[in-house]
C-alpha cells in the first residue's frame, strides 16, 4: 500500500519536471516496494529513477552513489537502469564512446524484453550523447527516428519534447528555419 501511495507522489513530481522530489518519492517506493517484495512495483521504480539522475540537478557524485540501487536489483530492468545510468555518467565525463556503447547495451536490454518506450529512451540518450560529441548529423538521425517511433507510438507530450531537442540540433548544423518549424511543431 504504502510503494503505490509513493509511487503516485513520485509521479505527480516527475510529471512537474521536479527531479528532487521525484527520486525522494521513488527512493520510498523502492523501500516500501521491496520490503513487500513487489518485484513490479520495484522495476517501475527503477526505470523511472533514470530520468531523473541522469537529467536531474545531482552531482556526479551523487548518481553514481545511487547506482548501488540499480545493482541491487537482480531484473534485466535494474541492469537497464543501471546501464542508462552509467551512460549519463560517461557522457558528463566526456566519454562518448563508452556513453553510447552503455547506450547501446541497454537498449538492446529493453528491446529484447519487448519494452518499446525503453528502447526509445536509450535511443534518445544516445541522441543527446551524440549532440554533446559533436556528431550532429547521427544525432540528427538518432533523434528523427526517437520522434518517429513517439508518433507511431501515440506519445504526443514525449514527442513534443523530442522535436525541440531535434530543433536544437537542426539549428545548429545550420538551419534556423528549419528549427522553427520543428520547435512550433513542438510547442503545439
Amino acid at each position: 500500500g504504502m510503494a503505490h501511495a509513493h509511487q503516485l507522489t513520485a509521479m505527480a513530481s516527475w510529471l512537474q519536471s521536479r527531479a528532487v522530489p521525484t527520486v525522494a518519492a521513488l527512493d520510498r517506493v523502492i523501500e516500501h516496494a521491496r520490503r513487500a517484495r513487489a518485484a513490479g512495483l520495484l522495476d517501475n521504480a527503477l526505470l523511472m529513477l533514470t530520468g531523473p539522475l541522469g537529467y536531474g540537478p545531482f552531482q556526479t557524485g551523487e548518481v553514481r552513489a545511487r547506482l548501488e540501487v540499480f545493482r541491487l536489483s537482480s531484473s534485466q530492468t535494474g541492469r537497464y537502469g543501471a546501464l542508462m545510468v552509467e551512460s549519463h555518467l560517461a557522457a558528463r565525463g566526456g566519454d562518448f564512446d563508452e556513453a553510447l556503447g552503455l547506450t547501446e547495451e541497454a537498449g538492446g536490454i529493453a528491446e529484447n524484453l519487448g519494452l518499446t518506450m525503453m528502447h526509445v529512451f536509450a535511443r534518445l540518450n544516445a541522441a543527446h550523447v551524440l549532440r554533446s560529441a559533436g556528431q550532429l548529423d547521427e544525432a540528427a538521425d538518432a533523434q528523427r527516428w526517437v520522434n518517429d517511433r513517439l508518433e507511431e507510438l501515440g506519445q504526443a507530450s514525449f514527442r513534443s519534447t523530442a522535436l525541440l531537442d531535434l530543433a536544437r540540433i537542426v539549428y545548429e548544423q545550420g538551419d534556423p528555419d528549419e528549427a522553427q518549424r520543428l520547435a512550433t511543431e513542438g510547442e503545439a
